[in-house]
This record gives structure tokens, sequence and C-alpha cells, in this order.
């Protein structure tokens, strides 16, 4: 009767593609394995959104550079008063797009849209608002800059005219008001709103807007908050 052969030697009797396709094997088991154990204390979880924290996979981090723009949205919001009417909730208006555009000292432009949705509510008997939610037309030209930058912003760009002749939303002469939410890194940042010197024009066309006061105190006000995480 012959004598049962050892692991070793079957193992040094295989071809050398046999010998590969056991070693890849093998690995692909201690891949599992180390998939299904339990974290570990030193393996620390961050939510996608938080600043700071980008999620990569199952219980991966990477952290991000803080000083950079990760995100920028721009929510803007027009109110004004009405002829009396029932107040209302929140109704989203479909295929009716808005572009608006932040312009630096050095006259870069940085275009932001929406994605042709917007929200309008009677908020009282005689007010009426319409929002917008803007992100970045295209991310490349501003996501990955330094936070810095935000700084050197002047100018808001807005053009609601057509937008606002299809609501049948008239701001002219009606106590009218915009007002823009700044978040950064899913942080509000910064808030500015217009004054009675752009009442009535909203309907009118393009107007630019000087946020020099609001943009010039992000890059601070942004690194005292992420200090103090």
């Amino acid at each position: 009767m012959p004598k049962p052969r050892s692991l070793l030697l079957r193992y040094r009797q295989l071809s050398v593609w046999n010998k590969i396709g056991f070693w890849g094997s093998v690995t692909s088991l201690i891949g599992i394995c180390l998939y299904f154990l339990p974290n570990g204390s030193g393996i620390q979880q961050t939510m996608t959104n938080s600043p700071g924290g980008i999620q990569a996979g199952r219980d991966v981090v990477i952290n991000s550079d803080k000083h950079l723009i990760h995100s920028l949205s721009l929510h803007v919001a027009v109110a004004a008063d009405t002829l009396p009417a029932e107040p209302s909730g929140p109704r989203i208006a479909a295929g009716l797009g808005s572009f608006i555009a932040l312009f630096s000292a050095d006259k870069t432009r940085i275009r932001f849209k929406t994605d042709f949705t917007l929200s309008h509510q009677q908020v009282g008997r005689t007010r009426r608002r319409v929002e917008f939610i803007y992100t970045p037309e295209t991310p490349d030209q501003i996501l990955g800059k330094e936070i810095d930058f935000l700084g050197q912003i002047e100018l808001l760009v807005v053009n609601y005219s057509e937008i606002f002749d299809t609501l049948k939303f008239n701001t002219k002469n009606k106590n009218a008001q915009l007002q823009c939410l700044v978040f950064l890194n899913g942080v509000k940042i910064a808030t500015f709103s217009t004054g009675e010197e752009f009442e009535g024009t909203l309907n009118v066309g393009q107007i630019n807007l000087s946020v020099t006061e609001a943009f010039a105190p992000i890059p601070s006000a942004y690194a005292g908050l992420i200090s103090n995480r």
C-alpha cells in the first residue's frame, strides 16, 4: 500500500501556475477574514458630511485638508409683499433653472446653478418668498481651492427677471429683500441681505451685489470654527 504524500511534498510537486493560484486563494481568504473582523479601537468613523473627514468605503476615514473648499453652496431667498392671500406650505416648482455668479477681486467668475427646482411659499397673508439652492456649475473651478480664496469675493451677480415673470412674482415697490446663506464644507459660515436700495430692481434684469463685507471674514471665521473641533 503506497505511503500517503505529505502536504509539503504535494506542494513541491505543483507546477508554477498551480502554486500562484494556491497563494492567490490564500490571500483572498485572509482578506475576507480581515474584512469581517470587529473594528479595532484605533479606527475612528467620521460622518460623510462632517468637515475634516471623508468616508471612503467600510469603516475607513480619510482626513481631508481643513484649509480647502470641499463643498460650497448658496441658499438664496427673495421675499416681497403681495396682495392678501392665504398662507401656504412650501411648493416645489420643477423645470425652472437659475444661474448666479460670484466674482473675485481679480475678476475670476464662479458660476452656480440650481437643479432646475425652486421652492415658493406664501409665508404670510401679504408676504411671499421664493427660495433657490445653488451649487458650483463647474465644481473643479472652486472645489479644492484654499478657503482664503473666499476672502477675495467681491460681487454676487443675479438675474431673476425671467423666473419672476414666470412665477408672477413682482418685487417692484413691494418691500422686497434678497437674503443669501453661504454654506462652506457643510457649515453655515456667512449670511448677507440686500438693503432698500435694491427694492424693485429684481424684476428688471441683472443686478450686481457687493458682498465683500460678507465674504472677507470667512477664512478667519472658518479657521476659528475648526480650531474648536
